[in-house]
């Protein structure tokens, strides 16, 4: 026995590199195959994602699942899956109600997508990122209009080329929208509105008529240093040293035909008269003429909307139906 153990403890030193490089290769053998199956059936279950959701197209990975952008249909299901992986684990009725609030906003992202020539542009890497923090701020809240003020951003940057230097302020719209909530939408909406180039050119009975049907829709606005110094401190406003009341803004020209000097009416220094002249020759509603009274009462008069700003304001407009203009010619 002694003799038999000893002789093949010799033949396992003699042989050991043989032995030891054919465990080797049995052993990658083995998990090569297991990497091959996995990738089959990884490919296998991509393709009928794609075959249920749309046409061969241009792909978009999205982790493990491969996506096929060229309907809405699929669009949709790249939202859902940028939002499953990035949104974090909130408890059981946390998680269902940003669930929800993601459908809602797939819902109005999908419907009347009229440019699907654009959908393209959701394979690429900066889209994918504006798509997901959208989604991640829609899961935030349930709030509509929020939500479809972040669905105009998103179009709008869709239609955009990425060479267009709008494309990338599309983007910090975007990112900086998740930290503003309906009140702060229809405050840096209204201060936009305020200063609106469509004043130009009407007669002054027209931007009356204007005015009555545009701000009719934030008579209930709220207007305050607070919200002003907020929006300042996003980047959205800029404060001006110059304190001009809405009377000199939207009859600039009026009060210059009355004699007053162009510097008098950009600085906001006209007298009582004046503005009871303005008003008179506007005809605006009483009840405006309030909302306007407690916006130039205000430190918000000396608040003037930045080019994000104006962007974020667009998209709130669009959001509520008041807006469905080119950008470009606003912004």
């Amino acid at each position: 026995m002694p003799e038999i153990y000893y002789s093949l403890v010799n033949w396992l030193l003699q042989n050991w590199q043989p032995l030891v490089m054919s465990a080797v290769t049995a052993i990658a053998a083995i998990f090569g195959s297991s990497l091959y199956f996995k990738f089959r059936f990884s490919r296998s279950h991509s393709e009928s994602v794609i075959g249920a959701k749309g046409n061969i197209g241009r792909d978009v990975q999205i982790r493990d699942v491969t996506v096929t952008v060229n309907d809405t249909r699929a669009l949709g299901v790249v939202v859902q899956s940028l939002f499953e992986k990035n949104f974090p684990n909130l408890q059981e009725d946390a998680n269902a109600k940003a669930r929800a609030n993601v459908l809602a906003f797939i819902q109005d992202l999908t419907k009347d997508f009229v440019d699907e020539k654009n959908l393209f542009r959701f394979s690429e890497p900066d889209m994918q990122y504006a798509l997901t923090q959208a989604a991640l701020a829609a899961a935030r809240t349930s709030e509509a209009t929020r939500r479809r003020a972040l669905v105009a951003l998103i179009k709008r940057k869709a239609d955009a080329s990425p060479d267009d230097a709008l494309d990338m302020i599309f983007s910090a719209a975007i990112d900086v929208s998740k930290n503003l909530s309906r009140e702060h939408l229809r405050f840096i909406a209204f201060n936009c509105l305020v200063r609106s180039p469509d004043y130009l050119g009407l007669p002054m009975d027209k931007r009356g008529e204007f005015i009555n049907s545009v701000f009719s829709e934030f008579k209930d606005v709220v207007i305050s240093n607070r919200l002003s110094g907020y929006c300042v401190s996003l980047g959205i406003a800029e404060r001006s040293p110059l304190r001009r009341g809405i009377e000199s803004i939207v009859a600039e020209d009026f009060l210059i035909e009355r004699g007053l000097s162009k510097l008098t009416v950009l600085g906001g220094d006209i007298s009582p008269e004046m503005r009871l002249a303005v008003r008179t020759q506007l005809s605006i509603q009483q009840e405006i003429w309030h909302m306007i009274d407690r916006w130039n009462d205000s430190g918000c008069s000396q608040m003037h909307v930045s080019l994000l700003g104006r962007v974020v304001a667009f998209s709130y407009l669009e959001a509520i139906g008041k807006f469905q203009g080119d950008w470009n010619e606003l912004i």
